[in-house]
């Protein structure tokens, strides 16, 4: 098993335990050792955690730097340059209401893939800002699929757009502007 492999499957159990944790009611008993295993789990991975520091060799973009379990995992995602499609599912852990996604996850899956594509060519580039138009209801625990791509740009100034579906209904679409930073800027 690879690294990659290793740690997407360490995800998918994180994500496994915030699902169950979402939808649960637990025994003390069951709490305790939930919690002291992922007290183990934490203390195994303490020694690797890289930590988070203000990098400007941006070579590094592309190194494995870790795992953000707050989305959905992406299952069969194909990048090409500035465009990216993949299914997502919003399993119990994002459920807002009455079987659907909670609005906040939407956006927020938007953000991390338009971070990810706007990095892609190795130019670091911030968002100045994120829309996300609400189309219909996003459903949990169905297969949805997502599309991503860059617009255009302009100068310094890149646009994304992307677009979550259910079938042929588009439930959410999103537009984003990204500006790339001069050298040696956060």
């Amino acid at each position: 098993m690879t690294s990659d492999e290793s740690l997407d499957r360490l995800a998918r159990a994180v994500r496994s335990v915030q699902d169950s944790l979402a939808s649960t009611t637990v025994t003390d008993e069951a709490a305790e050792a939930a919690w002291t295993a992922l007290e183990t789990a934490s203390t195994v991975l303490a020694p690797f955690r890289q930590g988070f520091t203000t990098m400007t060799d941006w070579s590094v973009l592309g190194m494995s730097r870790g795992v953000h379990t707050l989305s959905p995992g992406l299952q069969d995602a194909h990048w090409e340059e500035m465009r990216m499609t993949a299914s997502i599912t919003f399993t119990d852990f994002f459920h807002g209401v009455n079987g659907a996604a909670h609005g906040g996850t939407i956006p927020l899956v938007f953000d991390e893939i338009f971070g990810r594509m706007s990095t892609s060519d190795g130019v670091l580039r911030r968002a100045a800002s994120l829309t996300v138009d609400f189309r219909s209801v996003t459903p949990i625990n169905t297969e949805l699929m997502i599309d991503a791509h860059l617009e255009r740009t302009e100068g310094r100034k890149s646009w994304l757009v992307g677009t979550l579906r259910h079938g042929d209904t588009i439930t959410a679409e999103a537009s984003s502007l990204w500006i790339s930073l001069r050298p040696g800027a956060l």
